[in-house]
C-alpha cells in the first residue's frame, strides 16, 4: 500500500510540475531555440532545459507543434528530443542526490508561494515546486519500501517500463531510481538512464509516425542572422504568411465545401494546422519585435506593423476553420437542411474555400504585381461576403417558416458567424503588399458620415485608392 502511495505521489508530483513549469519557462526556451538556431548544439540545450521543465507528453507535444510550424527541422528536432531524454532524468538524479530533509521544506515553501493572491508567476512557481514536492516525498516512501535484496530484480522489471509510459508521465524513471538507490551501483543507473531515453526515443518515434504535416516546405526561413537586413527579413516573414496560407488552403481543399451537409474527414489535419499556427504566431512576432529594434524607415516600420496584424489574422483565421470542422455545421445526427438553405449554405462555404486559395496564391513579395494580386483577392472576399449574406438570408427564411428545429438554426448561425470572421481577416492579408498610405480606415470613414450628415457604405472597398495608385504610376 505504501508502494502504491508513493508511486500516485510521484504521478501527480510529476503532472503538476510538468504543467505549471512548463507554462513559466515555455516562451523563454521557444526565443531560445529560435534566437540560435543556426548554432550548433543550441538544440539540445534547449531540449535540456526543456526536459526539465516539460516531461512526458507536454514535451512530445512541444517538439511535435514546433516541427509542423516549421521552426525546428528534422536534424534540430532531434537535437532538442536528444536534450529531452537527458533532461527529464535530471530532477530525478537531484532528487536521488540531495539530502531528504530538504523535501519537505521544497513542498512547504511551493505551498504558501501557491497560496499568494498574485503574481501569477509566483503561483504557477508554488504549484510547480509543490509537485516536486509530492515526487520528492512519494519516491522516499518507495525507497523506503525496497529493501536491497528487491532492487536487482525490481530494476530488471522497471527498465522496461519507461518504453510504454515515459511518453505518457515518466513516473516509470521515479520508481526505477527507487529500485537501484539501495544498490548504489553504477551499472543499475546507467541502464536506468539508457532505458529512460529509450523509452523517450520510443514514444517520439510514435508520436512521429502520426505526424501529418501541413506545410511545405517545412523549413522555416525565420532566421536571426536576417535580423540585420530589415528587407530581406521583412520579405521572410511575408514568405512565411505564404507558406502557412497556402498550409490551411491545402488542408481546407476538399472539406470546406462539403461540410455543410457531412461531417469533415480530415479533423485531424485541421487539427494539426491550428496548432502549427497557434506555434508560429508567437515565433513571428518574436522575430518581428527583434527586427523593430533595428534602425528602419518609416515605409519598413510601416510594413512591419501590417505584417504583425496579418500574423495574427492567420492564426485568428486557423481558429475558425478549427471550430468550425470540430462545432458546427456538420453534425452527423441532425436533420437535413431545407434544399434552399443547403445550396446557399454550400455556395458560402465554395466562396470562402476559393478566397483562402486566392490569398496563398496572391503572396509573392514582388511589388511590381501587387496591385493585380490584391485586387485579386478583394475581388473574391467581395464574392464570398456576396454569397454569406445569401446563405443568412436563407437561413432567416427558415426560421421565419419554422423549417428548423431551434438547435440546428443556432448551430448555422454560429457556422456563418466563423465564415464571417473568416472573411473579415483575410482583408489584412490582402492588402500587406501594398503601400501602407492606401489602407483604409473604416471607422474614421463612419465617424466623417456621421459628422456630414452622410450615409456611410455598408462595406468599404478599397478599388477606388487601387485605381488612383494605379494612375499615378501611369502619370510618372
Amino acid at each position: 500500500m505504501q508502494l502504491a502511495g508513493g508511486a500516485a505521489l510521484v504521478v501527480f508530483g510529476l503532472n503538476e510540475t510538468a504543467v505549471h513549469s512548463g507554462a513559466l519557462i515555455e516562451r523563454f526556451i521557444s526565443a531560445f531555440s529560435e534566437r540560435f538556431r543556426h548554432c550548433p548544439g543550441s538544440q539540445l540545450a534547449a531540449g535540456l532545459l526543456a526536459g526539465c521543465a516539460m516531461q512526458g507528453r507536454r514535451g512530445a507535444a512541444y517538439v511535435c507543434r514546433r516541427r509542423l510550424a516549421g521552426l525546428l527541422s528534422l536534424p534540430q528536432a532531434i537535437g532538442m528530443a536528444i536534450g529531452m531524454a537527458v533532461g527529464m532524468m535530471l530532477p530525478a538524479t537531484a532528487v536521488w542526490l540531495l539530502p531528504d530533509r530538504l523535501r519537505y521544506s521544497v513542498l512547504i515553501g511551493g505551498l504558501l508561494l501557491g497560496m499568494m493572491p498574485r503574481p501569477e508567476g509566483i503561483r504557477r512557481l508554488g504549484r510547480a515546486l509543490t509537485g516536486l514536492g509530492c515526487c520528492w516525498v512519494g519516491f522516499a516512501a518507495c525507497q523506503a519500501v525496497l529493501p536491497a535484496t528487491f532492487a536487482l530484480h525490481a530494476a530488471i522489471g522497471m527498465a522496461l517500463l519507461p518504453l510504454a509510459f515515459c511518453f505518457r508521465i515518466p513516473a516509470a524513471l521515479w520508481l526505477l531510481f527507487a529500485a537501484t538507490s539501495p544498490a548504489a551501483s553504477f551499472g543499475m543507473l546507467l541502464a536506468a538512464a539508457v532505458s529512460a531515453m529509450l523509452g523517450w526515443s520510443a514514444s517520439l518515434i510514435h508520436a512521429g509516425a502520426r505526424l501529418k504535416r501541413p506545410f511545405q516546405p517545412s523549413a522555416s526561413l525565420l532566421d536571426a542572422r536576417e535580423l540585420r537586413f530589415p528587407e530581406r527579413a521583412l520579405q521572410a516573414v511575408l514568405q512565411e504568411i505564404r507558406r502557412l496560407a497556402e498550409g490551411l488552403a491545402q488542408a481546407t481543399d476538399g472539406w470546406l465545401p462539403v461540410c455543410v451537409d457531412k461531417p469533415p474527414a480530415n479533423r485531424a489535419a485541421i487539427e494539426a494546422v491550428e496548432q502549427a499556427l497557434n506555434e508560429f504566431k508567437p515565433a513571428a512576432q518574436r522575430f518581428l519585435k527583434h527586427l523593430a529594434r533595428r534602425r528602419l524607415d518609416e515605409r519598413q516600420a510601416q510594413i512591419l506593423l501590417h505584417l504583425d496584424r496579418c500574423v495574427s489574422d492567420l492564426e485568428r483565421i486557423g481558429d475558425h476553420l478549427h471550430r468550425l470542422a470540430m462545432h458546427t455545421l456538420a453534425e452527423p445526427h441532425r436533420p437535413p437542411l431545407p434544399a434552399g438553405l443547403l445550396a446557399a449554405s454550400r455556395e458560402a462555404a465554395v466562396a470562402a474555400n476559393a478566397l483562402l486559395a486566392t490569398v496563398a496564391a496572391s503572396i509573392t513579395g514582388r511589388h511590381e504585381i501587387a496591385e493585380a494580386a490584391a485586387r485579386r483577392v478583394l475581388d473574391s472576399r467581395e464574392q464570398a461576403i456576396q454569397a454569406l449574406d445569401k446563405a443568412m438570408e436563407a437561413l432567416q427564411q427558415a426560421m421565419e417558416a419554422k423549417a428548423l428545429p431551434p438547435e440546428v438554426a443556432l448551430r448555422c448561425r454560429d457556422g456563418y458567424a466563423h465564415l464571417e470572421r473568416l472573411i473579415r481577416h483575410v482583408r489584412a492579408i490582402a492588402l500587406v503588399e501594398m503601400q501602407p498610405e492606401f489602407w483604409i480606415n473604416p471607422d474614421a470613414i463612419y465617424q466623417r458620415a456621421a459628422i456630414m450628415h452622410t450615409p456611410a457604405p455598408r462595406a468599404v472597398s478599397p478599388r477606388p485608392y487601387l485605381e488612383r495608385l494605379q494612375a499615378e504610376e501611369a502619370e510618372r
